[in-house]
């Protein structure tokens, strides 16, 4: 029996919660998760899991092995990145994440331009909303919009980016511009919203007040945020979207910005990873990339919404 494969694959099962979602995020064929966890077991001579028709449970022994195979296979990947020399030069899979707009608009053509100059590296993009665990979820680098809590990150401010209300311009010509944050009550809005509640728009009102106003959309998305940058395209009506996502279509005449003077402060873009870690080269080498590259399209993006 292969241990540390047949570790890995336990591994899997217990973080995917469940073998068919272990055997997506493996490559694996189902049979073959569900044989080599059934070896494990009896080479360790006691249950791991508890299977049932709708979920599969952790025994107690289940978790104290967990925790171990865990560190013991992290262990194993920072001795085999030094085998192959991560701390020497950039090589190797570096995992990135980063919300799905920024990170189809601004990181990934930072990303095809990295691959372009390294080509013993190869990336893996993970576009989500959630705030992963880096050192637990296996990820090397997270680019993220506002300020990370705790201090088991290191952060690297990257710009900043402004919150911006806008529309298409044939929308406001037909229901008129708002002047003040209470009037988008009596506007068709879209919302976008990755864990689907309904979130009030914030206003920054003088001096030195918020203003939140409670939206009942028209049309809402729940994890398509260039869904709700299409629909404001198409004329639906107002929306709510970042000014790196909207600078291109500003630009092209296509959306208008409106409540410019009750705009948030902008939120900052870091890029963060796990501090107190020796770093490879291949995440210096993008560090040294990206923070530059980031820092002056966020700005590009500012400027043109500003015009």
């Amino acid at each position: 029996m292969d241990r540390l494969g047949a570790m890995r694959v336990f591994v899997a099962v217990v973080e995917a919660g469940g073998f068919t979602a272990a055997s997506r995020a493996l490559g694996m064929p189902l049979p073959t998760v569900c044989r080599k966890i059934a070896e494990l077991e009896n080479h360790l001579g006691t249950q791991l899991l508890i299977r049932s028709t709708r979920k599969v449970s952790v025994t107690d022994g289940g978790h104290r092995y967990y925790e171990d195979a865990k560190r013991i296979l992290e262990d194993i990947d920072t001795v085999e990145r030094q085998a192959a020399g991560e701390y020497q030069r950039p090589k190797g899979l570096l995992t990135i994440t980063t919300p799905p707009m920024l990170g189809r608009v601004q990181v990934l053509p930072i990303v095809n331009d990295f691959m372009r100059q390294h080509d013993e590296v190869e990336v893996r993009l993970v576009f989500t909303t959630r705030v992963l665990d880096l050192p637990n979820e296996q990820v090397d680098l997270g680019i993220r919009i506002g300020t990370p809590s705790g201090s088991a990150l290191t952060v690297l401010r990257a710009g900043s980016t402004r919150q911006i209300i806008c529309a298409s311009p044939a929308y406001l010509d037909a229901h008129g511009r708002p002047s003040s944050p209470g009037d988008v009550t009596r506007h068709r809005c879209i919302t976008f919203s990755p864990s689907g509640a309904q979130l009030p728009w914030v206003f920054r009102m003088p001096p030195g007040k918020v203003q939140y106003v409670a939206v009942r959309p028209k049309l809402s998305f729940l994890m398509s945020g260039e869904a709700s940058v299409d629909a404001t395209l198409q004329g639906v009506g107002l929306t709510q979207m970042y000014s790196y996502a909207a600078a291109p279509h500003v630009a092209a005449g296509d959306l208008e910005i409106v409540l410019k003077d009750f705009e948030i402060e902008p939120s900052p873009v870091n890029l963060v990873y796990p501090h107190g870690q020796r770093v490879p080269q291949k995440v210096k080498a993008f560090i040294d990339l990206a923070v530059p590259a980031l820092r002056a399209s966020l700005a590009a993006a500012a400027r043109t919404c500003d015009a």
